[in-house]
């Protein structure tokens, strides 16, 4: 059994490592991180200077720094609100990370079933065929009508219809995998 549960682990790690959405959560997740550091924001300096009759009839001269600042409680709210939503990534991320994990081993085990479907069906068309081969020369000794020699090809013809159906949902369920994992 060891076997078995080396490939679904091996693919569980592929999945969170390199799926394209679980990644952009993660950035995502990173941006509010980054912007929790750098919370304090100064606006621009303002300088300027004024010439002319301001205050008097004599030509006055003045020169003006402005810098202004938010309260730092305005500071500590950003900072618990990129904080939050830092965390609630975080989060976010995990509980993707989980659902891409359930998905992955759910097509896992899709796929080893139809696997081992395939197995039985491909031990079912030698039986069938030969059943049809026996019900033929049945008809041609005349041991059997043509009923049974019709009914054994049908039941082969049906067989043959499972395999390709079977072979159309493997190629389904690989498509899938290919894309979760976001691998060839």
């Amino acid at each position: 059994t060891e076997s078995k549960k080396a490939p679904l682990e091996q693919l569980l790690q592929q999945a969170v490592s390199q799926n394209k959405q679980l990644g952009v959560s993660r950035t995502e997740s990173q941006y509010w991180k980054q912007l929790e550091g750098n919370v304090f924001e100064a606006q621009r300096t303002q300088i300027g200077a004024e010439y002319g009759n301001i205050n008097s009839a004599k030509n006055d001269t003045r020169f003006f720094i402005n810098q202004s600042f938010s309260l730092p409680v305005v500071y500590q709210r950003q900072k618990a609100y990129y904080s939050a939503k830092f965390t609630s990534g975080e989060l976010g991320v995990r509980w993707k990370e989980q659902e891409l994990q359930k998905e992955v081993k759910l097509l896992f085990y899709e796929m080893t079933d139809l696997l081992e479907r395939q197995k039985l069906l491909q031990q079912l068309d030698s039986v069938f065929k030969r059943s049809m081969e026996a019900a033929t020369l049945k008809l041609k000794t005349g041991e059997s009508n043509l009923l049974e020699k019709t009914n054994a090809e049908a039941q082969w013809q049906q067989l043959q219809w499972q395999q390709k159906q079977v072979q159309s949902d493997l190629l389904i369920a690989q498509q899938k995998m290919q894309w979760l994992l976001n691998s060839k």
